[in-house]
């Protein structure tokens, strides 16, 4: 019996470690057959609100998250799951490296993707403040997931028997990285992102809420605050929740919680819920591939008075929540209106000046 087999022999004795391996690969499994499942579901409306429609920055981002994530877990997938001991690819401790320095790197990419998204969205509705988006897309490349994962850069790689993954990542206790794997980075960069998502969905309720109330008040429709506030909400909870999932992981020795169940779900709820939340605002843009004359007149009711400076790349992630979701594109009604003349110089009107606006168009639009 070689040196090899003595030690995996050893490991063996172990079912607590062994377990959490297993764990691991049918949670893994699972995810996947989600992120897999909710493709098929959601193909349709991709080809109608993405590939049937003008390209824009939404387009971009949409595709790059979405076949990004994909080919991310499925790679994955490839060097850890074997359904049977003969099942899976050949794989040496050189090739187990490489295919986790990709999948790994792709993650980063994946993630820094996902930060542009909420930036550029946030960015908007406060009037393209700059500095804001570019301070919230750092903060959100700080994801835990893809931090975590990170450090496997310096990981030595051995192939293991099954029912273990094909490859195995191992470090030293004695080895630095190890309190930095087990507690050290998993809290802070949670609690990074704990207070990213906080700080997110309360720049997203500041905006939204307020413009929210005056249009019911006024009887307009409310579907893009009402998009914003929901699909918003649930996208940052969601992310909320598995952060702090890592924090008690980490910190909770008798939780018995896997600690890598965070980077596992993060990359399978990641791309659905923003994949999702893209589609849902080109979908209000233009639902059923018809135009609602009558909803485009009553979201872009100020956009012949302040064209968004994003043009027509930036699309309906760029569009203020005032001036709609894509403010290049008016019906004759809305862009034949003239600025208001309280207009100040910043852009902004008197408030009841633009509530007397919002009756004018209503009225002429039918809304009740």
């Amino acid at each position: 019996m070689s040196a090899n087999d003595h030690f995996w022999q050893y490991v063996f004795q172990d079912p607590e470690f062994v377990g959490s391996f297993v764990t691991y690969n049918v949670s893994l499994v699972a995810a996947a057959c989600l992120l897999y499942y909710d493709y098929f579901l959601t193909f349709a409306d991709e080809v109608r609100v993405v590939w049937k429609a003008p390209w824009s920055l939404a387009t971009v981002l949409f595709l790059l998250i979405r076949y990004g994530f994909i080919v991310d877990v499925t790679l994955v997938l490839l060097y850890n799951v074997r359904i049977s001991s003969t099942s899976g690819p050949d794989v040496t401790p050189q090739s187990c490296r490489a295919m986790y320095m990709a999948a790994t790197s792709l993650q980063l990419v994946n993630f820094s993707m996902v930060s542009l998204f909420v930036a550029v969205r946030i960015m908007s509705l406060w009037s393209r403040n700059f500095y804001l988006g570019t301070f919230l897309f750092l903060l959100g490349v700080a994801n835990p997931s893809s931090l975590t994962q990170s450090l496997g850069f310096g990981f030595s790689w051995i192939t293991a028997p099954w029912p273990m993954p094909a490859c195995v990542g191992s470090v030293a206790e004695t080895n630095a990285l190890w309190e930095l794997i087990i507690l050290d980075l998993p809290i802070a960069s949670s609690a990074i992102s704990i207070g990213y998502e906080v700080l997110c969905l309360a720049l997203t309720v500041a905006k939204t809420v307020g413009n929210y109330r005056e249009q019911r008040k006024i009887g307009m429709r409310t579907p893009l605050s009402e998009l914003l506030l929901r699909d918003g909400s649930m996208y940052f909870f969601v992310m909320f929740a598995l952060a702090l999932f890592d924090i008690v992981a980490a910190t909770v020795p008798t939780s018995n919680l896997p600690n890598d169940i965070n980077s596992t779900l993060s990359r399978v709820l990641t791309p659905i819920l923003t994949t999702r939340f893209i589609s849902h605002l080109r979908t209000m843009n233009d639902p059923d591939g018809t135009r609602d004359s009558k909803l485009v007149s009553m979201m872009n009711f100020a956009t012949s008075q302040c064209p968004p400076v994003g043009g027509r790349f930036v699309g309906s992630l760029g569009g203020d929540l005032d001036f709609g979701l894509n403010g290049f594109e008016t019906d004759d009604r809305a862009s034949n209106t003239q600025a208001l003349p309280n207009a100040h110089a910043d852009g902004s009107e008197d408030s009841t000046a633009i509530l007397e606006e919002c009756r004018q168009i209503s009225s002429r639009t039918g809304s009740t």
